[in-house]
């Protein structure tokens, strides 16, 4: 599911938390990573030459950097922009994971979005600072679309390498209406709208005995909620929603900015 990983690097201090993290998830799944660092010249010629001077010694310093968590790895230093480089790792590499650390930006996208919403063929795990590395807890937030089988796919593919538990979520976006309609009409508005969720379920997973949380608010803030107030260790998302065909949905990326645990984006 996974067949050549690539993990970005920003030679930071901050970053040896992800790194021992990313390298605790590649050799459970016995991968070896291809290390990137981006670091793109604003003045050309003289950023050439300076590009020329800096390559030996970023190599050195990468490896360096990187050497104490992986027992195998390749790197590959580029002057280019984070997006354009990517996109040519995954023709000329195969890669199809791109590990990140999560870096929050006050006036701009962080650096995953900016990937993912140019590159949306991509998946992407992205790292949380302060997170453990132990993987036991899963959360799936699903919309029952073809994009959950995707999702259920790749669990599949870690359930082969991490033992773990799993719960499904499901946002009905019910409580919106709470204080339009009489109590018993919301009651029955609320019945209505989980056995519809329950009907889903079974039409997509048949007789599997699964667990699906139902949340009566929105996907936006509901899910967020539900997500760090439970023990999850990890999310599993989709990038794009029901009945979007090229663009990242919103709620993806508003769980990418608000949820405190890693997540993986399909």
């Amino acid at each position: 599911m996974i067949k050549m990983p690539l993990v970005y690097i920003s030679l930071e201090e901050e970053e040896r938390g992800f790194l021992e993290y990313v390298s605790t998830i590649l050799k459970k799944l016995n991968l070896v990573p291809l290390i990137l660092h981006s670091k793109t010249l604003l003045s050309d010629p003289i950023g050439y030459i300076t590009q020329r001077q800096e390559e030996h010694s970023l190599y050195q310093q990468i490896n360096k950097f990187v050497g104490n968590y992986f027992d195998r790895f390749e790197t590959y230093v580029s002057f280019e922009g984070i997006e354009k480089v990517v996109d040519k790792l995954m023709c000329d590499h195969g890669v199809d994971m791109a590990f990140f650390r999560y870096k929050k930006q006050l006036f701009s996208k962080s650096l995953p979005e900016k990937v993912i919403n140019s590159l949306q063929e991509l998946k992407m795990w992205i790292y949380k600072d302060g997170c453990p590395h132990e993987i036991t807890n899963l959360c799936i937030p699903v919309d029952f679309s073809e994009r959950t089988l995707k999702q259920w796919d790749f669990l599949e593919y870690l359930k082969e390498h991490f033992s773990l538990n799993f719960r499904l979520v499901y946002a009905l976006n019910v409580a919106r209406l709470k204080n339009k309609l009489s109590p018993e009409e919301y009651q029955k508005l609320l019945k209505d709208k989980k056995d519809e969720a329950v009907h889903l379920l079974k039409e997509m997973f048949g007789d599997r005995e699964l667990e699906l949380d139902l949340l009566e608010e929105d996907p936006y803030n509901g899910l967020s909620k539900h997500i760090n107030s439970e023990n999850y260790n990890l999310i599993l998302i989709s990038k794009r929603g029901r009945g979007m065909a090229k663009f990242v949905g919103s709620v993806s990326q508003h769980l990418m900015r608000t949820v405190r645990c890693p997540l993986i984006v399909l």
